[in-house]
């Protein structure tokens, strides 16, 4: 179960809505959950940032080709 799964199931309730779980898994413990959850956060912000490196890494060169272009064309006029 995931955390804050009471708040759902509560919810739920008192709508009178049946919750159907389909995938139960194995039992964990609250620690194999949290430590779970924290990677899971590390990774995905992990890529963001190399995601965003590298975009930035892709800007500046597609900025100097165009300024070299720039460069080409003006040595011909």
């Amino acid at each position: 179960m995931r955390f804050g799964a009471e708040w759902v199931f509560a919810i739920c309730e008192a709508r009178e809505v049946e919750v159907v779980i389909l995938n139960q898994g194995e039992d964990t413990t609250f620690e194999e959950d949290l430590a779970k959850d924290v990677l899971e956060i590390i990774t995905v912000f992990s890529a963001r940032l190399y995601g965003s490196r590298s975009r930035k890494q892709k800007g500046s060169s597609n900025r100097n080709k165009a300024k070299a272009k720039l460069a080409r064309l003006h040595a011909r006029i």
